[in-house]
């Protein structure tokens, strides 16, 4: 009959044993971290300016990349994960259901990596007010609104993003705290700020001719209503200038270069808009301004964002569409 072991030899085998256990655990799972593919903070921040901005022009321009980059730092998250992220279609890039849960996942990871970076640096991060306001709002509303802000409550850190409404809207609560975005009609739970009338812009199309149309950038409620004004009328038409630009999509056009939709507000004072009777282009109705603000728990973010709506107000709904 073999002799049992001695009880310290026994412990030093059970001993031996539990590493070897332990050594294949880890090695399994190393093995199976090793297969999930390591998503680039670059490739996350493509997403999301993509889904931002509406399109992989206007992204490129936010990220500093060129539109072919962007469109294969796309690709290449899409080739990592196995998923397709975008729908391709004319007016633009949509996000498919995968891209959808891929951008909320990186939403998150990018706060945190930007949380361990302000952290590793010793600049503990100071609660942000990070406010998107259109371009056509003036500078110096935006400049006073800033300082008022800062007064109301000094701890909290001021991002103010110049942008286009459309691209910021769906940001609200993950990237901007305040928005000030258009709608088609005023938006429920939001302060209405004023409702810009719509006009056609440019030169009357010539007859038989296709119409020169001048428009606005991927995703742009303007765009939107543009082309749907034009699929209403049946006539031919090609786009002479597409831009992000407002100031330049409406400039191009009363120069007499073609045809575009704006707020009445933004037609130079001597340009003359072509009336829907003499041109047979609909009427086109308006559009809704709107102030959107999350809520916050915060009293210091909660000041600052009352002290910077209320500075930046009167600039507004000043700019209504009063002619």
């Amino acid at each position: 009959m073999p002799s049992e072991p001695p009880r310290n030899g026994r412990a030093a085998l059970d001993m031996h044993d539990a590493h070897d256990a332990l050594a294949r655990r880890e090695q399994d799972s190393s093995l199976s971290l090793g297969n999930v593919p390591e998503l680039e903070i670059g490739l996350l921040k493509t997403l999301v300016a993509v889904a931002r901005h509406g399109g992989f022009t206007a992204a490129a321009g936010a990220r500093g990349l060129t539109q072919s980059a962007v469109s294969l730092q796309v690709r290449r998250l899409e080739e990592l994960l196995g998923v397709q992220v975008f729908h391709r279609t004319p007016r633009g890039p949509l996000l498919t259901a995968a891209g959808e849960r891929l951008l909320a996942h990186a939403r998150r990871i990018l706060r945190l990596h930007e949380d361990a970076v302000l952290d590793l640096a010793g600049r503990p991060g100071a609660e942000p007010l990070r406010a998107a306001v259109p371009e056509d709002v003036p500078l110096a509303r935006v400049r006073a609104a800033l300082l008022r802000a800062h007064a109301a409550s000094p701890p909290v850190r001021l991002a103010v993003s110049i942008v286009p409404s459309h691209t910021s809207l769906p940001e609200l609560g993950h990237t901007f705290e305040l928005v000030i975005a258009t709608h088609h009609e005023p938006a429920p739970g939001a302060e209405l700020l004023r409702v810009d009338r719509l006009v056609w812009v440019g030169a009357a199309p010539g007859a038989g001719a296709p119409l020169e149309v001048a428009l606005y950038g991927e995703g742009c409620l303007l765009r939107q209503r543009l082309i749907d004004a034009l699929d209403r009328t049946g006539a031919a038409w090609r786009v002479a200038l597409e831009s992000s630009s407002p100031r330049l999509v409406v400039g191009f056009a009363a120069a007499g270069h073609g045809v575009t939709v704006a707020r009445r507000r933004w037609v130079p004072r001597n340009q003359h808009a072509p009336s829907p009777a003499s041109t047979r282009l609909p009427r086109l109705g308006s559009v809704a301004l709107s102030l959107h603000q999350v809520r916050s728990r915060s009293r210091a973010l909660a000041a600052a964002a009352a002290a910077f709506s209320a500075a930046l107000r009167p600039g507004v709904v000043s700019a209504s569409d009063a002619r």
